[in-house]
């Protein structure tokens, strides 16, 4: 019987899918993101459903670019490119969802577009995608 905290995924291998369990799974910066809506609020000022179609076209072109590569060599991107940069809570113009705790000081942001930003939080691999900002607007 699998441990209840272990849940199955299913990944490629040799041309099919098969069931691993994820304890099995590297979640270092070895391993490639994956991203989360979860906490976003849908119809809330920075949410990815205020985006015209042109931004949605870039946020997702930005997702498949980060999802080719590794927490390690996203990390060392410049922060105008496919890299991010750490910014205080405080400065965000929105509140973080209740379910997040206080003791979360800092979100990572990524840039989709000139002006278009995401922002979320790192667990793991997991990249949890809480904020989207069209024109500059998500912090000061």
């Amino acid at each position: 019987m699998p441990n209840p905290k272990t849940i199955k995924i299913p990944y490629r291998k040799g041309g099919r899918f098969e069931v691993k369990d994820t304890e099995d799974i590297d979640y270092t910066n070895n391993s490639k993101p994956l991203f989360s809506f979860h906490y976003m609020k849908r119809g809330a000022k920075f949410c990815l459903s205020k985006c015209e179609k042109k931004e949605k076209s870039s946020f997702a072109d930005t997702l498949l670019n980060l999802s080719q590569l590794t927490w390690e060599e996203i990390s060392n991107k410049p922060k105008d490119g496919l890299g991010y940069e750490r910014i205080s809570v405080k400065s965000l113009k929105s509140t973080l969802p209740s379910s997040i705790t206080e003791e979360v000081e800092k979100v990572t942001v990524f840039r989709f577009s000139d002006s278009g930003r995401m922002a979320g939080i790192r667990d793991s691999n997991i990249f949890h995608i809480i904020f989207v900002g069209r024109n500059h607007d998500l912090y000061d």
